[in-house]
């Protein structure tokens, strides 16, 4: 309105932003032990939110060797996933938080189960993955198997749901060393501050893995060249001083004074 004249002066110029909050529910990673008994857990378990124990695990291991969101994994289709030498996953930009159409690459041992999962349940290539899995129920389906997995899903790191599944994602990648804009590429974020300020957790363990890591430091032992009193025959005066002004007999007393007298303040 400034800009285009219609108000003399900015009535909020003087207002000051709130200070930042602190989160109402942290999210935390899950453990690599609580990963196995999660997907332990889940293989063989009852069928429960549209999806058998197999399927859920499958649903668990894309969102954690990928980051995608419950929702992606959602209206992801068969299509979206190509297998062979590269397997990978892409997200169609109807479906991504960002609205981009972004492929993200699968482990091969997930690819091989998944492509086996759809020969055993064969369908059009436009259907659903997942076609039974329920809309927004990700949260609730996560939950009920960390109770079987006897895996807390609040402690005081936070909260586990769904989501949590991506910021484990974000964390496994820092942990195995990969590097910050490698990871930001992977969780589709346009703001690397993002990825390694909110998506990646680590602990004091992983910075005593990340200083073992530095190159050692090799002491070699090298010959230095003797200093000090010590080398000196007796003493520093009576080094100085067996070198002493040699005066001539026939010098006058006044010369030959000063002479000494200028040996002495050398001394």
């Amino acid at each position: 309105m400034l800009k285009t004249g219609r108000i003399s002066q900015n009535p909020i110029q003087h207002l000051q932003p709130l200070k930042k909050l602190d989160k109402v529910r942290p999210r935390r990673p899950l453990t690599i032990d609580e990963i196995n008994r999660l997907i332990t857990a889940t293989v063989e378990a009852e069928e429960h939110h549209g999806l058998t124990g197999y399927e859920r695990s499958l649903v668990y291991r894309i969102a954690l060797s990928t980051g995608l969101r419950y929702n992606e994994i959602y209206t992801l289709k068969r299509k979206d996933i190509s297998f062979g030498d590269e397997p990978c996953v892409t997200v169609q930009a109807g479906n991504a938080k960002n609205r981009k159409t972004e492929s993200v690459p699968l482990k091969q041992e997930l690819a091989t189960d998944l492509e086996q999962y759809f020969m055993d349940n064969p369908a059009m290539p436009h259907t659903k993955a997942f076609p039974r899995m329920w809309k927004n129920a990700g949260a609730a389906m996560l939950r009920q198997d960390l109770e079987l997995a006897e895996i807390e899903y609040q402690n005081e790191d936070g909260v586990t749901d769904f989501h949590s599944l991506r910021h484990t994602f974000g964390t496994l990648l820092a942990q195995s060393g990969v590097l910050p804009q490698e990871a930001q590429k992977l969780m589709r974020h346009s703001d690397i501050n993002l990825t390694m300020g909110i998506y990646t957790h680590l602990q004091y363990g992983d910075r005593v893995k990340a200083v073992s890591r530095l190159p050692k430091i090799k002491i070699t032992k090298q010959k230095f060249a003797k200093t000090g009193t010590a080398d000196v025959p007796e003493n520093l005066t009576a080094n100085l001083t067996e070198n002493s002004v040699k005066i001539h007999k026939n010098t006058p007393k006044s010369v030959k004074g000063r002479l000494l007298e200028e040996k002495t303040l050398e001394t």
